[in-house]
């Protein structure tokens, strides 16, 4: 948890937005966080922004919290597959996923029981629920570089256009902007759903301007996901198996399928618009 360290004598010096954030911040009921923090003087870091409500992870290894003599490292995550059971497995994956072979989870039980059920073949899902320590883990946070980082890796395990032109001008893009992930035990950055083809394919054509990039990715609601990389960080990973739940096709595709289309009309929206100045785009960097 990266912040302002605060020191607290007794109950009564604890500001109440202070306190709302470090519950957030340790997943924690405030209640029980005002009881660790009443008795004697306790170290509570307050997190950069309460809407964050969590875990921020830079590219170096998490700085562990101390509350009372308790280190808080671990997240809750969730995984929505189409099968109840899963074993997560190191080596075990699709290369061509975001960000290659790995285990993919999401801080968000709403967009794990969309993504449970967004293929389609009409049928229901599961959301499994995890807890990752991570403790000692390398994490690469996407959200902390350079939106072209993030394509240039997607770059690497998805094709977003067939054409010799493409193939040519990717590589050269992963070479300016790529990061080595080879290091790292979890990747966090967005998931490249629907929404991200249609951004990719438009910008690959040039007809998106990178000063614009950020936010048609804040409009796509792509949501973030966290890749298990390392053997470490398999090992670090545990379900939680009363947290099992099943998931309505109905329910949950109909809300997948409504977000999706709502996010491309406000992306074409601001392709369109004066703001996209078409003039810095995925040629012209290179």
């Amino acid at each position: 948890l990266i912040g302002t360290v605060f020191v607290y004598k007794a109950l009564s010096d604890i500001d109440a937005t202070i306190l709302k954030n470090c519950a957030a911040a340790f997943k924690a009921d405030a209640t029980l966080l005002a009881m660790w923090l009443q008795n004697g003087s306790q170290e509570c870091k307050e997190p950069p922004s309460i809407a964050a409500n969590a875990v921020h992870l830079q590219e170096v290894t998490l700085e562990q919290t101390s509350v009372r003599g308790m280190l808080i490292t671990t997240i809750t995550l969730f995984h929505g597959p189409p099968h109840e059971e899963v074993t997560p497995t190191f080596g075990l994956g699709n290369d061509k996923r975001d960000y290659g072979r790995g285990f993919y989870l999401t801080e968000s039980v709403g967009l794990a029981k969309e993504w449970a059920v967004c293929r389609p073949d009409e049928s229901n899902g599961w959301v499994h629920r995890y807890e990752l320590d991570l403790e000692d883990l390398r994490i690469l946070d996407f959200q902390q570089h350079n939106v072209l980082a993030w394509l240039a890796e997607l770059m690497k395990h998805r094709s977003a256009a067939d054409s010799k032109r493409y193939r040519i001008l990717a590589a050269k893009f992963i070479d300016a902007y790529g990061i080595d992930t080879s290091e790292y035990d979890v990747i966090k950055g967005w998931r490249a759903n629907a929404s991200y083809f249609y951004i990719a394919k438009e910008f690959v054509r040039d007809n998106v301007d990178v000063d614009i990039l950020e936010e048609l990715l804040s409009l796509g609601g792509l949501g973030i996901q966290y890749c298990i990389k390392s053997g470490a960080a398999y090992s670090h990973l545990r379900e939680v198996e009363s947290g099992l739940m099943a998931v309505s096709y109905d329910e949950f595709n109909e809300k997948y399928n409504r977000r999706d289309i709502e996010a491309r009309g406000n992306m074409r929206r601001l392709i369109d618009s004066d703001a996209n100045k078409v003039t810095n785009v995925f040629s012209t960097p290179l």
